[in-house]
Order: C-alpha cells, then structure tokens, then sequence
C-alpha cells in the first residue's frame, strides 16, 4: 500500500492506519530531528510532536506533493520552530563520512585524526546560519536530492543549490581560519 492510500484512508476515517504510517517515517523523522537538535529527549519530543500535527493536519493534505515531502515540511519546520524558541544555542552532532572512521586500513593515529576533523567539521556546522545549516542537513545527512528539499521547504532549486554551494563555503572557509584545512569531500549528487 502506498502512502498516498494509507493517507486517503486515514482521511476517510480508517485512523488505524496511522501507525503503519509512523512505522515507515518515524526512523528517518527521529533522525532528521536528531541531527538537527543533538538532544535525543528532544527529539524525541519534536518527532511526537510532529506526528501529532500531521494526524490533526492530515485533512488539509491536497495530494499536491509526495506525502514523504509533506512529512519532511512540517518535521523542518519543527525543528526551526524549536530553534526559535532556544535561548541558547546548542551544538548540533552530524555524522561525518562514517566510512572513513569504520575503515579498518587505518590505524589509531589516523582514527584519531579522523575524529578530531570530524568534532571540527561539527564546531563549524554549528556556526551555520540556520537556513545552510538546515540544507547541509537535509542534503548530506538525510541524502534528500535537491527537488525533494526544494520541495519540503517551498524554495526553488537554484536556491538550494546556491545556498548549499554558500555553505560549503563558509565551512571550508572557517576550516582554513580555525584548523588549518578545508578539504572536505562533499558528494556531487543533484
């Protein structure tokens, strides 16, 4: 069943069939909103927060967009919601390049050396502007295509393509001022 039927269905009254719907997005919604917090209660309270808006909001889906698309909108504009309302700002975690630490080639010294770039990489993102912080995110850690993001966050790809070139940037850039290096190995994938 699709999510456009199992979306029809919960419209038309079948509200058993929301939690097959939280079953296939709940992962990848928790880990959206993870990576944007870095606080696993809250987001967890985000993700909760976030299903229960699309099971309020379900009756206002047009059918305009995937419903994958939808759920990514209204999780995005949680996370901005909640970063609004924080005094403070938090650092926010990423996984970075995974593999390279997993490699099993490299001994402790470069281990060492690959965490130490990664916690850079993460003090950098964390000085993002919220909106390139946002693309970064979604583009390399949610590995959303530019039409999907362009999708979930109303903007035109031009835009997202931009602001993510910027980013880059601005990440390369303050890894040159603070640690000596920007080469970062960004995925060419549109």
């Amino acid at each position: 069943m699709t999510d456009e039927e199992i979306v029809k269905r919960i419209i038309q009254g079948d509200h058993e069939m929301f939690p097959q719907l939280i079953d296939r997005y709940k992962d990848k919604i928790f880990a959206l909103v993870y990576r944007y917090t870095n606080d696993y209660g809250e987001a967890q309270d985000i993700a909760q927060e976030v299903f229960i808006k699309i099971y309020k909001q379900m009756h206002t889906f047009r059918f305009q967009s995937k419903v994958s698309t939808w759920l990514y909108r209204v999780a995005t504009n949680s996370c901005i919601d909640w970063s609004r309302k924080r005094k403070t700002k938090q650092d926010t975690t990423y996984l970075i390049n995974e593999e390279l630490v997993m490699d099993q080639e490299r001994g402790p010294e470069q281990l060492m050396i690959l965490n130490e770039q990664r916690e850079a990489v993460r003090d950098v993102i964390n000085r993002l502007p919220e909106n390139y912080k946002l693309l970064i995110i979604m583009y390399h850690f949610q590995n959303m295509r530019y039409k999907e993001i362009s999708e979930v966050l109303d903007m035109p790809m031009k835009t997202i393509e931009t602001g993510l070139y910027r980013a880059r940037a601005m990440i390369k850039k303050q890894m040159e001022i603070h640690y000596g290096g920007g080469e970062l190995l960004w995925s060419a994938r549109k």
